[in-house]
């Protein structure tokens, strides 16, 4: 018998050691037979000059002991929710993450760049606006890894770390960054509150609002074979976009 057996789908999470959030949103958004198992990923070798850009890329060390903690929960599916310490050295580095996480797990496995990819692909965004709390450099990394994907950029708006640890922020981000020139909108950082405001944004400004929380938790059930709405999260976990888009294309 199988530690897990008591859930349809035991996802294991893996996050930053000091993110505050995507544990949080990952239990809101999953239902009850869905289990969420967490532990910590660390900035291995971390200095004290190192700059957020440096501290970030040294999650990656750690992502291979991380995963030795989590197997011992017995996982159906993990995820490694860093979007920045995914994308920051382009998709042969992300996916040498995933490559690494399966090997050890011998688990399904991804990483939060590539949900987000999945998750802009499936809702058919190609021209967005992105806001995030990086730097100017990490930005920089993410829109180059976008545009990789063959995402067109419109443009881009950062707020202050400290205060993505707001829903508030997130929706005033949102309504910052639309316009008529976007079909959607991406909010990058597992460690920045949004989930509970996408559906307020997607109904307020009539198109998908992804977030790094909520496109890393659909990715988990598309992987774990549950196919049904998550109701109250954005129209990702919904599927309310993909029906509507169908609609429309047979009337």
């Amino acid at each position: 018998m199988k530690r897990n057996d008591g859930y349809r789908l035991a996802v294991g999470l893996l996050v930053p050691a000091t993110n505050v959030v995507a544990e949080d949103e990952f239990h809101r958004m999953a239902p009850g037979d869905v289990g969420i198992f967490t532990t910590r990923v660390l900035h291995k070798g971390r200095k004290p000059s190192d700059t957020l850009y440096e501290a970030v890329k040294r999650l990656a060390d750690d992502v291979p002991d991380a995963v030795q903690r989590i197997k011992a929960v017995q996982p159906n599916v993990i995820v490694f929710a860093c979007t920045a310490g995914s994308f920051l050295e382009g998709e042969s580095w992300n996916q040498s993450i995933t490559e690494t996480m399966e090997r050890i797990s011998n688990s399904p496995s991804i990483t939060t760049s590539t949900a987000v990819s999945m998750a802009l692909e499936a809702m058919k965004l190609r021209s967005i606006a992105v806001g995030t709390p990086y730097p100017a450099r990490v930005n920089e990394k993410l829109a180059d890894y976008l545009t990789s994907l063959g995402v067109r950029v419109v443009r881009m708006a950062a707020v202050e770390y400290e205060k993505a640890q707001s829903e508030t922020t997130t929706y005033t981000l949102g309504r910052q960054l639309d316009g008529p020139d976007i079909d959607g909108i991406f909010i990058s950082c597992t460690d920045f509150w949004t989930v509970h405001v996408l559906d307020q944004l997607e109904q307020e400004l009539g198109k998908p609002v992804i977030s790094s929380n909520q496109a890393s938790f659909w990715a988990c059930l598309r992987l774990g074979g549950i196919a049904e709405d998550v109701k109250g999260f954005g129209a990702l976990l919904s599927r309310k976009w993909l029906i509507e888009k169908q609609t429309q294309k047979n009337v």
